[in-house]
């Protein structure tokens, strides 16, 4: 629309609170539902899933829930239309008969309920993302609910995505393969060859847009001349996060890389980068990711990681000797990983883990819950 029907975009902006940010357009038929709706009438849709955790439909969530919402269901594993490749769900709304509870039902046929959740208003209205309600696992869910305590990642650190589109494709034109690295330059990072506390930049090839690096690099002067915030980040320390992963895998870096535009950055915090990224990738915040943002979920286990994501990640703030014991744990990891690439840091990691748990004062109930994801 940006592209083809810039007017009618930007008309849709103006006139509709659910034209936010990167928008879909069937969230303008759903606040246009209730716009046509009697006071008394019903509002019902099917519409892509990303109805109930994307950022881009928080404000339809917010219209919603100034009505009543009385149940959504979830077809994610139903092939409800042969050709369209979205994973839908459909939801029934009054605009005023206010119902006690809503209920959320994951479907496992077109006719046939997998699983039910009734969830009191008091429970439901907490939050703007709707995915958490979904679950099947109550234990999970009451894991949830409790780091939910804790304050966001974006109130302790700056998160942000590592490139524009229209960056991405500039930062190509002055990327180059190379066997001869020095200080001169930048190391370049993109989803798939960052894993937990590593870079595989030496063993792995790097994809991006379209083509593949062995060793990719860029002039640290080139960067600064075309984009000079980008260069910023670059020299900066910070965490870079992949994008699209089964587990959430972040990497620590001291201002050697430019990070790719599928990855989030975070950077400039209050805590020490090193406390943050041994929970960021921790066993307990993959398996909050996997639950709170169930919709974002992609075939084959795979997780649509962005920066509107991270940024509402609940940190816990350890006392000192629990920061402490994380940090130190975590610089081990890394020394250990860049001294041998093939070195098993498992029980470090597993330690880390404990300490976390310790953190977020989890039961061990709720512990054997996470450990057998």
């Amino acid at each position: 629309m940006v592209k083809n029907m810039p007017q009618f975009r930007e008309f849709c902006t103006q006139k509709y609170r659910s034209a936010k940010g990167n928008w879909d357009l069937f969230v303008l038929f759903v606040e246009i539902g209730y716009l046509f709706t009697a006071p008394t009438g019903c509002v019902s849709f099917i519409v892509p899933n990303k109805l109930v955790a994307a950022e881009y439909a928080k404000e339809i969530r917010t219209i919603m829930a100034e009505n009543s919402v009385n149940e959504i269901r979830d077809y994610s594993n139903v092939r409800v239309f042969k050709e369209a490749a979205v994973y839908p769900v459909t939801f029934v709304s009054n605009k005023s008969k206010i119902a006690e509870s809503v209920s959320m039902i994951t479907m496992t046929a077109i006719e046939e309920i997998g699983w039910k959740n009734i969830v009191p208003n008091s429970v439901f209205y907490r939050t703007n993302n709707w995915d958490i309600h979904f679950s099947q696992d109550t234990q999970a869910s009451d894991i949830i609910k409790k780091m939910l305590n804790h304050k966001i990642l974006n109130c302790i650190s700056e998160v942000k995505g590592a490139a524009t589109v229209s960056e991405a494709y500039e930062i190509k034109n002055i990327l180059d393969d190379t066997n001869e690295y020095d200080s001169s330059f930048f190391k370049f990072i993109n989803t798939g060859i960052i894993t937990g506390y590593e870079s595989l930049w030496v063993s792995a090839k790097t994809q991006y847009i379209k083509q593949g690096y062995y060793r990719p690099v860029l002039k640290k002067q080139d960067l600064k001349g075309l984009y000079p915030k980008r260069y910023a980040d670059a020299i900066s320390e910070k965490i870079i996060i992949g994008g699209m992963t089964k587990v959430i895998e972040c990497y620590y870096d001291n201002g050697e890389y430019l990070a790719g535009k599928s990855t989030v950055l975070v950077m400039n915090s209050l805590l020490d980068l090193k406390y943050l990224i041994g929970i960021l990738n921790s066993r307990l915040m993959t398996m909050f990711y996997r639950t709170y943002f169930n919709s974002l979920s992609l075939a084959g286990g795979f997780l649509r990681i962005g920066a509107p994501q991270i940024k509402q990640l609940p940190i816990a703030i350890g006392n000192d000797a629990q920061i402490k014991a994380i940090v130190e744990l975590v610089s081990k990891v890394i020394d250990e990983k860049q001294t041998n690439p093939e070195a098993d840091t498992s029980m470090l990691e597993e330690e880390i883990d404990s300490v976390i748990y310790e953190i977020y004062n989890l039961t061990q109930e709720e512990i054997k819950t996470i450990e057998s994801e």
